[in-house]
């Protein structure tokens, strides 16, 4: 699915609950909110401990760099 060109879609929970929630996606483009969004999410992934760990260290300019798309994600009321 394209968030750009369909921000709204429905987010299926499946495992210990059974929801569908409508929901919608704007994304994040200020380029200091991003970096600060991937500084949280970079030094979480980096924790050898952390089960989401990938395997190697990975730095927020990869993230950056590399064009990913950054998206909030907010429940619509029902």
């Amino acid at each position: 699915m394209n968030l750009r060109s369909h921000p709204r879609f429905t987010l299926h929970l499946k495992h210990g609950v059974q929801v569908d929630l409508p929901a919608v996606a704007t994304e994040i483009t200020d380029e200091s909110e991003r970096r600060r969004v991937f500084s949280d999410f970079v030094a979480d992934m980096n924790q050898s401990h952390d089960p989401a760990c990938i395997g190697r260290r990975t730095t927020v300019e990869e993230w950056i760099n590399g064009k990913s798309p950054l998206f909030l994600i907010r429940i619509e009321p029902a």
